[in-house]
């Protein structure tokens, strides 16, 4: 063998260390993916029980929680005025004011919608004592309406829940809250058809 063909030969195995290489990085980033979405669904989770005890804790927070109930519009058009107010790019806009609006029918197809649309629902499955309380703070935001009107409305609004498949989107909040957020409902809406 001459020094041209262990030449090659060493080329070759050159490029065949580079193509698995290339592949034990993608597997490595593929992994670390997976990993960051655990810790984000476990740090989202602690925040999400940490706010639904400060809840408990300062019934106010829950009262300021059930004004925006009824409104989404107002709040994405704000969102949009504040954005472009701070020149933020017209696909940014666009596509925070829409997750914004999603909020009505808690329906997405996109990820990161589907993960915000959970969050907002993660208040169902938490415990009961906490359920309540916003449950309360809805009622309070919405003295308005006649009790009669108002039981019809919520238990309609509650019953679609119900009737999903999942309620929530991902996986991760499903195994972590879809349970409880049936129980509650369930057991609001007995309260509410009584």
């Amino acid at each position: 063998m001459n020094w041209d063909a262990i030449g090659a030969v060493g080329e070759i195995l050159g490029a065949i260390g580079v193509v698995a290489s290339l592949f034990y990085v993608g597997q490595q980033v593929k992994e670390g993916s997976r990993a960051t979405r655990g810790q984000t669904f476990e740090s989202l989770s602690t925040a999400l029980s940490t706010t639904a005890n400060l809840f408990v804790e300062d019934p106010t927070l829950l009262d300021i929680g059930a004004r925006s109930v009824a409104g989404e519009e107002l709040s994405a058009d704000w969102a949009e005025r504040y954005l472009q107010g701070a020149d933020a790019e017209l696909r940014v806009v666009g596509r925070i004011t829409n997750m914004i609006r999603a909020t009505k029918s808690h329906v997405a197809e996109d990820p990161d919608t589907q993960l915000m649309l959970d969050i907002d629902l993660g208040i169902l499955g938490q415990s009961r004592d906490v359920f309540e309380a916003y449950d309360r703070a809805i009622r309070k935001e919405c003295a308005r309406i006649p009790e009669e009107q108002y039981r019809s409305a919520r238990a309609d609004v509650l019953r679609g829940f119900l009737e999903r498949t999942a309620i929530f989107h991902l996986d991760e909040f499903r195994d972590a809250f879809e349970l409880q957020a049936r129980r509650n409902i369930e057991d609001k809406l007995s309260e509410l058809v009584a």
